[in-house]
């Protein structure tokens, strides 16, 4: 892509993306512009390139008509997918745009994620599952977060975790299930990154530990009963577990070694919920994390954690008082899994 070229195209399609013959012609328009910037990142990102953005400044003249382009395209149904890829492209390129101003489209990423209701069904003429807006949104972030995992982890994590429910929605509120299981499955592919993972051990156990002393009749409303209270908080609770599980298994197949760093924060929080919901019943309340469903998933995540570790880190000498602890928990643990096999009613 070279610097005489950039000039011929830009400032015509600038010109055509503001006053379009058509509106529909816009999509194109933006794709083509997107096609540009991308094919801009493959010459002045790739690390062994011999040409840089910082020297040659071929983009320079139009840095601020491409980021006016892409932020209201970021706002516009029918634009949005190509309008991600030319931000990723953008942000890619070295020396080329300042933080805050990666912040600013990043912003307008994340809005774009939370709102999937407003996800365009069609681009450039072909209609496109909401699932692969989602994961063109995902994936961009993901690109983003190598050289920007700070902006992510301050930007775009406490958003996704304010937009997960303190309690689990009832069960004629569709939506807001399918919500809060598309932002747990956008959680999970970008967590995947070594810098954003501590954040999500936190973030799932403060959601367990808040349900688990929330009450299940407090849940029911409306003519939801507890007994469907109940289930509708054991299907959350399972679906946060299961999230951090899919996590550590991603990781792991990724031979990610920061995994086994977060034991001490995972297993013993774990298995203090299943251990003091073994208690005796308060009332008809049946603990949440006596349900088997959800202590498989613990056990399996315990299982996974623990084949992990090395004899050396089990044998310290900083560790023999947690290990102890946590031995001791993990029996009480196993003791209320088969007592839950043997009398399941208990």
């Amino acid at each position: 892509m070279g610097t005489f070229a950039i000039a011929q195209a830009l400032p015509q399609l600038f010109r055509q993306f503001n006053r379009p013959t058509l509106p529909s012609h816009r999509a194109p328009i933006l794709a083509a512009l997107s096609a540009i910037l991308i094919a801009c990142q493959s010459v002045y990102a790739p690390p062994a390139s011999t040409r840089h953005q910082a020297h040659e400044r071929s983009l320079e003249p139009y840095k601020e008509s491409i980021l006016d382009s892409l932020r209201e395209a970021l706002r516009t149904d029918g634009l949005k997918i190509s309008a991600i890829r030319g931000s990723v492209a953008v942000v890619d390129i070295p020396e080329f745009l300042t933080r805050h101003e990666v912040e600013d489209l990043l912003r307008a990423m994340n809005d774009v994620l939370i709102n999937e209701e407003d996800l365009e069904t069609r681009y450039v003429g072909h209609v496109v599952p909401r699932l692969m807006s989602r994961q063109v949104v995902i994936k961009g972030l993901s690109a983003i977060c190598g050289a920007y995992s700070s902006l992510i982890e301050s930007a775009t994590l406490p958003l996704l975790f304010h937009n997960l429910p303190d309690r689990a929605p009832s069960t004629t509120d569709v939506v807001a299930r399918s919500k809060y299981r598309s932002i747990l499955a956008s959680l999970a592919e970008l967590c995947v990154q070594q810098s954003l993972f501590e954040t999500l051990v936190i973030r799932i156990n403060n959601k367990l530990e808040l349900l688990s002393s929330t009450p299940i009749t407090a849940a029911a409303s409306g003519d939801e009963t507890p007994d469907e209270a109940r289930e509708c908080t054991i299907a959350y609770a399972w679906d946060l577990v299961n999230s951090l599980s899919t996590v550590i298994d991603t990781k792991l197949t990724a031979k990610h070694v920061d995994v086994i760093k977060y034991f001490d924060q995972i297993i013993p929080r774990l298995y203090g919920l299943a251990v003091a919901a073994a208690a005796p019943r308060v009332g008809d309340v049946v603990p949440v994390f006596r349900d088997r469903r959800i202590l498989n998933v613990i056990a399996r995540i315990s299982e996974t954690l623990t084949s992990e570790l090395s004899t050396e880190w089990v044998s310290s000498e900083p560790r023999q008082g947690l290990n102890a602890d946590v031995q001791a928990t993990r029996t009480a643990f196993c003791s209320r899994v088969q007592r839950i096999r043997e009398r399941p009613d208990e």
